[in-house]
């Protein structure tokens, strides 16, 4: 259809300042003062808003008019869509907490974010506490919850929430390590639960997969402060028996946390010149953050084609592990969507999915999770 002239350079003008001036889902001001900024008739103006409004580019409704983005959505008054509310422990929580867990949470909103924009929707984060303890909740942050409030959590930390949003009739999405019993027992709330498997079978499937690549020397490299250090020999050992009945020559080593990185990394070296280990399934303090201005091949004299299995940590940076590496971790940005997608679905019911550690080349990792 052809548009008058003047219709259409005030046409172009609009889209013009769209672009400049406003974001998606911004109100425009009211046609009267719009159309005397611009210096044109009401008439005229409401013309060309009319054209836009068929086009989609934006959306009118009785409390104004809205700027739709490119994808055509539009994020201001028209759906009035409930957000996804993400909980957290306390406001500085990301900042103050171990680098898993919060590295953890941020994975966690993140999921959910892309499955609530993908709805046309929207995440909020509430601090529940102001002192970081889950005996002290402020009951406060919560008024806002009501019946089919969609709201999720990491861990069994919010136990004590859970209460009231079985009251209200939330519907909730949580990862934990089992299923909270006020859930299971509520059976008209509509909840669903990603149960992580125990962290010691890591080294179980972890050896397992590196046998299946080729790997006949494997070796565990440890720290104290890992829960896996702690936990997970006799895995190591049950997968090694399982592959080789006669395997007597085990190489589980677990050093202090305390002993300096480049120390530890020494004693790799070390190690590999007694034994020559072909795999190497390597776990640097999972809750330290490290100077990692060094080249880890170099530091200890591993060769490219050793198969390296590492949990996540700033080292996957190193240009030559996210090469060569793979990283073992929980999929907490895939389960978060996909937990989030449920709820913002409508369906209704409790769901329990088990969730095991995913074995992943790092690149594809940093990449995926926008690991920084």
């Amino acid at each position: 259809m052809a548009y008058p002239s003047k219709q259409d350079q005030i046409y172009k003008i609009l889209c013009g300042e769209f672009q400049e001036k406003f974001y998606p889902g911004a109100k425009l001001p009211p046609e009267r003062d719009y159309a005397r900024q611009l210096g044109v008739a009401r008439k005229t103006l409401r013309f060309v808003l009319d054209r836009m409004e068929q086009e989609n580019r934006i959306i009118r409704n009785t409390h104004g008019t809205f700027l739709c983005d490119e994808r055509n959505s539009c994020y201001g008054y028209t759906e009035q869509k409930e957000p996804v509310t993400i909980l957290l422990p306390c406001p500085d929580y990301l900042d103050v907490s171990g680098y898993s867990s919060s590295r953890a949470h941020r994975q966690m909103i993140l999921g959910a974010m892309r499955a609530a924009i993908e709805s046309g929707t929207h995440v909020v984060t509430i601090p529940v506490s102001e002192t970081n303890s889950p005996e002290d909740i402020n009951w406060l942050q919560l008024r806002h919850l009501h019946r089919d409030s969609m709201v999720m959590f990491s861990s069994n930390w919010f136990r004590n929430v859970c209460p009231l949003l079985v009251e209200r009739k939330c519907k909730v999405g949580y990862m934990s390590d089992n299923e909270i019993p006020f859930f299971s027992k509520a059976p008209d709330i509509t909840s669903i639960n990603y149960q992580r498997s125990n962290a010691h079978t890591f080294l179980y499937h972890a050896v397992k997969q590196l046998y299946a690549e080729g790997a006949e020397k494997i070796v565990y490299f440890g720290s104290s402060e890992a829960v896996i250090s702690r936990t997970g020999k006799n895995s190591f050992l049950k997968a090694l028996r399982e592959l080789n009945p006669e395997c007597r020559d085990f190489h589980f080593h677990v050093y202090d946390a305390k002993i300096p990185l480049l120390k530890r990394l020494k004693l790799i070296r070390k190690l590999y010149e007694t034994i020559a280990f072909d795999a190497l399934i390597l776990e640097l303090n999972p809750y330290q953050e490290h100077d990692y201005e060094f080249d880890l091949y170099e530091a200890t004299g591993i060769p490219l084609s050793t198969k390296l299995m590492t949990t996540v940590s700033g080292i996957l940076h190193q240009t030559k592990v996210a090469e060569h590496a793979k990283v073992c971790h929980f999929p907490v940005m895939r389960n978060s969507y996909e937990m989030a997608k449920f709820l913002l679905s409508g369906q209704r019911g409790r769901l329990v999915r088990s969730v095991s550690y995913l074995f992943q080349n790092a690149k594809e990792f940093i990449n995926e999770t926008k690991y920084n």
